[in-house]
């Protein structure tokens, strides 16, 4: 049997009193003890524990409770509802209640709902206890903050009921870094929807490790349809004060800027977050960062000379051995960055031996796209450009290692510079050009260019690379150790023989092998040594030009 005494009876027999009588109930010495035992679980007046109980009855669901249908229930009209509007606000401000928006693609309404603390208060018969928001610690005041905006996301809280929460979790703890550092900046609800888009991402890299926001994900957290367009707008010509005043920037996609991204700034997170250690997922940053433990390890076969530049290398980037290298640069005022070039005909294994060189020293990749490099926009190209780089030094601070920035197949950004360039767009290469060799100066990790072509390299660019690796194609017995690792169905004699008689490099003969591998896919067995023979005269239709040599 029911307990007639407990809370979820006495709310239910208040509301069907007042379905009968109207908020008149509230003065009725019948209903004293309800309200009085009603008071002992949540501390709330007679009115307060009528609109607790007239939510509570219609709104499980996530659109809540209207403000028309507590006024049906209570029996009275729009403008005299006015008269209890302000017991309310005191129930959101208490937060026993959550204003929430519910957006159809018709229209938006405004309700009301229970917070789960308060019907678990009521449903267990034990006092309601809010949760204090003042003197918390730093831990404290995100994982607080964390969990408003969840509540924000999944009820669709208005953004003017979130503004406000937010405001007082802020004024509540002016203790924190944080918190004086909202004032030093004044990063104010002023601008209702520029304070949420900070505090959203604040939140993220301090709860999640992850510094930047989808543009689509981050404006669900507006709330009002009407000022979408605005703020969309806003951001996307920086006109947001937290934009202005260099606390948010555009974040970073496959190593580029990307104006659907916001993160935060190297400022702001300086500047903000002094008081907490925060271990940043760098995998979030830049999905397409290439892991060295994505990268299979492959033997590679080299001539003695660029073999031996290449193992040179490799013990370079040990990570002990690089740290040891940079600090004594460092100590006599030398540049601590590594710039090297990888250059030779195609099919040498100049990306490749990047690979292997990032996945033996543990190193992630920032591979750039050059063609991404080179916008259509005025004045896009030199932030993009700009955007990498400043980005690669964020991966450096928050990495275990240095990774590796790799300029693949650079051969149209590290040209000859166009002498008195009149073309707007040799005027904005000769830009890309000079900021690249800016940065190349200041660089403290390690950047790699491979390229073909080196007859049109800027001497301005040579004379930046440390070391400089030609890659030359394979000699016959270098040739007959790749057919034999690539083709271990081959006996050595004809290893040897198909060396011998072709100059192929080693993607050339990668290509044979793949084909081969076709052909025992189709037809069970191996090609014969004369399909093979046929396979490499069509490889070599043509012969790439001698390239000269620019030294190590």
């Amino acid at each position: 049997m029911t307990n007639k005494t407990n809370c979820t009876a006495r709310l239910a027999r208040i509301l069907k009193a007042v379905k009968d009588n109207g908020v008149a109930v509230s003065r009725s010495p019948q209903y004293k003890e309800d309200f009085d035992y009603i008071h002992s679980i949540l501390r709330t007046s007679p009115v307060q524990s009528i609109l607790v109980a007239c939510i509570l009855e219609s709104s499980f669901s996530h659109s809540g409770t209207t403000a028309k249908q507590i006024c049906n229930m209570l029996g009275c009209t729009n403008i005299e509802f006015l008269d209890y509007s302000h017991e309310l606000d005191e129930l959101i401000r208490r937060r026993l209640v959550r204003q929430v928006t519910s957006i159809t693609p018709y229209s938006e309404s405004n309700g009301y709902t229970v917070n789960d603390g308060v019907i678990e208060a009521i449903k267990n018969d034990e006092v309601f206890v809010e949760e204090p928001i003042d003197n918390l610690s730093a831990e404290q005041f995100f994982n607080y903050l964390g969990n408003m905006l969840i509540e924000h996301d999944r009820d669709r809280m208005k953004a003017e009921t979130l503004k406000n929460g937010l405001k007082e979790l802020v004024d509540s703890n002016p203790q924190l870094a944080f918190c004086k550092a909202l004032d030093k900046y004044d990063v104010n609800p002023g601008n209702k929807l520029d304070y949420i888009i900070f505090m959203v991402l604040c939140s993220n890299y301090v709860n999640q490790g992850n510094d930047s926001i989808h543009m689509d994900q981050l404006l669900g957290y507006m709330g009002v349809m009407a000022d979408l367009h605005a703020t969309y707008s806003a951001i996307k010509n920086k006109r947001m004060p937290t934009q202005q005043k260099g606390l948010i920037e555009f974040g970073i996609n496959e190593g580029m800027a990307d104006t659907n991204i916001l993160a935060l700034s190297d400022e702001a997170k300086d500047a903000f977050f002094a008081d907490l250690d925060i271990e940043l997922d760098t995998r979030k940053q830049c999905p397409d960062l290439v892991s060295h433990e994505s990268i299979s390890a492959r033997e590679l076969y080299y001539n003695s000379e660029v073999f031996s530049q290449v193992s040179r290398l490799t013990d370079i980037l040990e990570d002990a051995h690089f740290k040891e290298i940079q600090s004594r640069l460092e100590a006599v005022s030398m540049r601590k960055g590594f710039n090297c070039i990888f250059y030779g005909a195609p099919g040498t294994g100049k990306t490749e031996t990047v690979y292997q060189l990032a996945k033996q020293s543990g190193r992630d990749i920032l591979q750039i796209d050059i063609s991404r490099l080179k916008s259509k926009w005025v004045g896009e190209s030199e932030k993009t450009v700009r955007s990498v780089f400043k980005y690669y030094q964020w991966l450096i601070k928050h990495s275990a290692k240095a990774p590796i920035l790799l300029f693949n197949e650079a051969d149209g950004i590290f040209g000859i510079r166009a002498k008195q360039a009149e073309r707007s767009v040799d005027k904005m290469n000769n830009t890309i050009q000079n900021i690249i060799l800016q940065e190349m100066e200041k660089m403290e990790g390690i950047l790699i260019a491979t390229t073909n072509l080196t007859e049109n390299l800027d001497p301005a660019f040579e004379r930046r690379f440390l070391y400089k690796v030609e890659f030359t194609v394979p000699e016959p017995s270098v040739r007959a150790r790749i057919w034999e690792s690539m083709m271990p169905f081959l006996s050595a004699g004809d290893s040897e023989s198909l060396a011998a008689q072709y100059t192929l490099s080693g993607g050339q003969i990668e290509n044979i092998s793949r084909k081969c591998a076709v052909e025992y896919i189709l037809e069970g067995q191996n090609p014969s040594i004369e399909a093979i023979h046929k396979m490499c005269d069509n490889e070599t239709l043509f012969h790439a030009p001698k390239r000269n040599r620019i030294g190590f």
